[in-house]
């Protein structure tokens, strides 16, 4: 069962290359492409995201853990309750924590573009004009396309080290 949750994991992370590498292909001319870009930079986010989520199952797994675990601390709760532990979810704890460098980590970095891809603020009011929106996403200090292809980058270099340990045990 871990090889399929491991090419899961492999298809969200093309998936969200994919859509990074459309987000160059949109016409910067065109009347919706602040829009469409931010729809793919959102999108990227959550594809990333899910590669995360379904690495930390691909883990559990391996630890024979049943369940899906949503965050580190759940998935490091129930290795605690079986008396275990593991490096990978250590080091990924170790991420979380880092506040040893300038910049925060891939996890962290993730975690925030995450929290602002779901937050949801109310829209400013627009010119008479102008249609207005009804909602929009909280991205005016958000992510670029910079930010998730490093964290992408980042992550599937993370998942290929980890599992290439997990190979070796």
């Amino acid at each position: 069962m871990t090889a399929n949750v491991a090419s899961l994991v492999n298809q969200q992370l093309y998936h969200a290359q994919l859509l990074i590498n459309m987000i160059d292909e949109q016409d910067a001319q065109a009347l919706h492409f602040r829009a469409a870009k931010q729809a793919l930079i959102n999108a990227a986010v959550q594809a990333v995201f899910l590669a995360y989520q379904g690495f930390l199952d691909e883990t559990a797994q391996s630890c024979q853990l049943a369940g899906v675990y949503h965050s580190v601390s759940e998935l490091d709760a129930a290795l605690s309750e079986q008396g275990c532990s593991h490096a990978i979810v250590s080091n990924l704890k170790n991420l979380l924590q880092d506040v040893s460098y300038a910049e925060a980590s891939w996890l962290q970095r993730l975690l925030a573009a995450q929290s602002a891809v779901l937050s949801v603020v109310p829209a400013k009011p627009a010119p008479a004009n102008q249609p207005q929106l009804i909602i929009q996403t909280n991205q005016s200090d958000g992510i670029d396309t910079h930010d998730i292809l490093n964290i992408l980058s980042d992550l599937t270099a993370f998942i290929d080290v980890q599992r290439a340990y997990l190979q070796e045990w």
